[in-house]
C-alpha cells in the first residue's frame, strides 16, 4: 500500500498536561499535585544532566571570567600605588592653581619692563645733555615741534637747561612760512610751559608769506621741492649755526631718519 502524501497526513499535536476536572468543572486536587510533582522531577532531571557534564561547566566559567568588567573598582579596592599616584596628581593641580593665582599677569610684566626701559633711556638722555653742556661752550637745540623734539625739550627743562640764564641752551626754530597755525600755537604753549623763548629764523629776505610769494612763488614746494627746501630750511639753518657760532648741535634726528 502506498502511504498517503505529507499534505494528507494529520498534523502532529503535542498535548499539554492539564488538570483533571470533575463533572462540575472543578479541578481534581490529586491530579494537580501529581502534575506539580512531575514538573519538579523534570527540573531536577535537567539539573542532574547539567551536572553530569563538568566540561561544559568549566567552559561556562571560562567565558564568564574572560568577559570584561565594565564597572570601575571602588576606591577601597585601589592599590597603595594607585592612591599615591592620585594624591600626587591632586597636589600638582593645587600647586598649579596657586601659581596662577599668585603670579603676575603678562600685561603687568610687559608694562613694568616698558617703564624700566623708558626710565633708563630718560636717564641716559639727561646725562648726555648735561655732558654736552659741560663740554661745549655754545650748544643749541633745533626743534620742528615733532614728537622726538618735544621729548628732548622736556629733558632739557628737567635738567635746568632752558630759560634766559647763562647756563641755558638756546632753542632754535625754523619758520618756513608754510607751517600750520596749530604748529605755531603749539610752540607758544611749550614756551609758556617750559619758560623759554625760541629763536625764530625765517627765509632770507622774507618776513611773511606774502613776501615769500612775491620773491619765489606760492606753489614752489610743489613745482621744485629741492629749491623750496634750500630757501625755506637749509639756508635759515646754516645762518643760525653761523650767527650763533655753534659748536654743538642738539636735535631730535633719529638713526632711521637716514
Amino acid at each position: 500500500e502506498k502511504l498517503p502524501s505529507r499534505s494528507l497526513r494529520p498534523p502532529l499535536t503535542r498535548s499539554r498536561p492539564h488538570a483533571s476536572r470533575d463533572r462540575k468543572g472543578r479541578e481534581d486536587p490529586s491530579a494537580a499535585a501529581a502534575m506539580s510533582s512531575t514538573s519538579c522531577l523534570s527540573s531536577a532531571g535537567a539539573a542532574s544532566r547539567a551536572s553530569s557534564f563538568p566540561g561544559q561547566q568549566r567552559q561556562r566559567q571560562r567565558k564568564e571570567s574572560s568577559s570584561p568588567v565594565l564597572a570601575s573598582p571602588s576606591p577601597s579596592r585601589r592599590s597603595p600605588q594607585s592612591h599615591c599616584r592620585h594624591a600626587q596628581l591632586r597636589q600638582q593641580r593645587a600647586s598649579a592653581f596657586r601659581l596662577r593665582a599668585t603670579s603676575p599677569s603678562i600685561e603687568m610684566l610687559n608694562e613694568t619692563s616698558k617703564e624700566a626701559r623708558v626710565r633708563a633711556l630718560t636717564d641716559q638722555l639727561k646725562a648726555d645733555l648735561l655732558r654736552t653742556k659741560a663740554l661745549f661752550q655754545r650748544p643749541i637745540f633745533t626743534t620742528a615741534m615733532i614728537a622726538g623734539d618735544v621729548v628732548i625739550l622736556d629733558a632739557l627743562h628737567s635738567c635746568g637747561l632752558l630759560g634766559d640764564g647763562p647756563g641755558a641752551v638756546p632753542v632754535v626754530f625754523m619758520d618756513t612760512l608754510h607751517l600750520f597755525n596749530e604748529t605755531l600755537e603749539f610752540l607758544e604753549d611749550c614756551e609758556q610751559r617750559y619758560n623759554f623763548k625760541a629763536l625764530r629764523f625765517l627765509p632770507d629776505g622774507c618776513e611773511d608769506r606774502k613776501a615769500w610769494n612775491a620773491k619765489y612763488s606760492s606753489d614752489l614746494y610743489m613745482t621744485d621741492i629741492e629749491k623750496y627746501d634750500l630757501h625755506a630750511k637749509v639756508e635759515p639753518l646754516n645762518r643760525a649755526l653761523t650767527e650763533l657760532e655753534v659748536d654743538a648741535w642738539i636735535n631730535g634726528r633719529r638713526r632711521d631718519h637716514g
